[in-house]
């Protein structure tokens, strides 16, 4: 998973501890626009639908993570991820995503490739000002919704929402995790170098 390469090996085992695998079925919402379903997730098999507004903004495929705009500031989050199609995902809650940001600089790195290390302490500083905002702004849209009894928009069916707290879909036996990531797709070849001109 790229974006764990370069964690150190006691980081990854922690890592194997705090995660878990999980199956999910086609049509699952893993992540709600707007809500604090905080779960930074890796693609191991299948694919997942971004959207913003119930418009279609990226796919991901295996290899991929999302997640981790909305733990970095704990704000709402900017996307609603849906799989595509039956997915194995492995997942890390809020605590141990924020652990591993304060532990590992590779991780640091890997989720937030723009941030200079030493600005990553206000990178978050700021994040967390502009999750306040944005939950500022949702609540008094809420509340001006409810004030002229507008409806909120439609949602999906109940079944296929995340629940406060718990993972969506099934964990996966220690056998089935081992299959799954033994299936990973090996990652993209670099270019061999060419030979310099002698």
């Amino acid at each position: 998973m790229p974006v764990f390469a370069t964690c150190s090996a006691r980081q990854l085992r922690r890592i194997a501890r705090w995660g878990d695998l999980i199956e999910v079925q086609a049509e699952q919402v893993l992540a709600r626009q707007g809500h604090s379903d905080w779960w930074f997730f890796v693609v191991v098999s299948g694919r997942v639908t971004l959207s913003r507004d119930g418009v279609a903004t990226g796919e991901l495929m295996p290899r991929a993570h999302f997640g981790e705009a909305a733990l970095v500031g704990l704000r709402p989050q900017p996307l609603t991820a849906t799989a595509t199609e039956p997915c194995v995902l492995f997942v890390l809650g809020p605590r141990y995503v924020l652990s591993l940001l304060s532990l590992s600089a590779g991780f640091r790195r890997a989720i937030a490739p723009h941030v200079e290390p030493e600005q990553f302490a206000e990178f978050t500083r700021r994040m967390h000002a502009e999750g306040e905002a944005e939950w500022r702004a949702l609540a008094a849209r809420n509340s001006a919704l409810a004030a002229v009894g507008a409806r909120t928009p439609a949602k999906t069916s109940g079944g296929n929402l995340p629940q406060r707290d718990r993972l969506p879909g099934r964990a996966l036996s220690l056998a089935e995790a081992a299959a799954a990531l033994g299936a990973l797709p090996p990652p993209p070849a670099t270019a061999a170098a060419e030979p310099s001109a002698a």
